[in-house]
């Protein structure tokens, strides 16, 4: 009877073993899927960046473009040296993704946030210049938008200190 004991407890202890060894755990997979992608312009994409004044455009490739630097059609060519200079409703960024967004502003260097030497950006959420808001990262849900202004502070910077760049960062919050 001892020895059936025995050879149960034993079978048992493999079975068991075999169990931990053999759970169904691996090293390495390659698995190969297909994929669609669609590269779209900025108004149609999951970030939308649309145009709403005559400083923001779209390019040929269709990417939003700011430009207070060209002859504007009426003689115009760029800011006042020396004062502030502030523009409402420059462009307006729109959630056209499914999941809530957190938006910053930064530079090529990761600096600007809202407020940079020389210029500071403020955002609305029904345009105008009313209900701005400023240092403060907006989240914005599944189709809801912002209206981007921005003000040139030429009294306390000068011209070099201007950014030459603007990223828009979206992340979840």
């Amino acid at each position: 009877m001892e020895r059936r004991k025995f050879l149960i407890g034993a079978g048992g202890t493999a079975i068991g073993a075999s169990a931990l060894v053999g759970s169904g755990a691996f090293s390495f997979v390659r698995a190969e899927r297909d994929l669609d992608v669609e590269v779209v312009n900025d108004k149609d994409a999951y970030l939308g960046l649309e145009a709403t004044s005559e400083y923001a455009s779209g390019t040929g490739d269709g990417q939003l473009e700011l430009d207070w630097a060209s002859d504007n059609g009426e003689g115009g060519k760029g800011l006042n040296e020396n004062a502030d200079s502030r523009f409402d409703d420059v462009f307006k960024i729109i959630n056209q993704g499914t999941n809530d967004a957190r938006i910053s502003f930064h530079d090529t260097e990761g600096e600007v946030g809202y407020d940079s030497p020389g210029a500071t950006w403020y955002y609305s959420s029904d345009g105008g210049w009313e209900d701005n808001e400023v240092n403060d990262d907006p989240v914005l849900e599944p189709g809801d938008s912002i209206y981007i202004h921005v003000i040139f502070r030429l009294t306390e910077y000068d011209e070099d200190d201007l950014p030459e760049h603007l990223g828009i960062v979206a992340e979840e919050p």
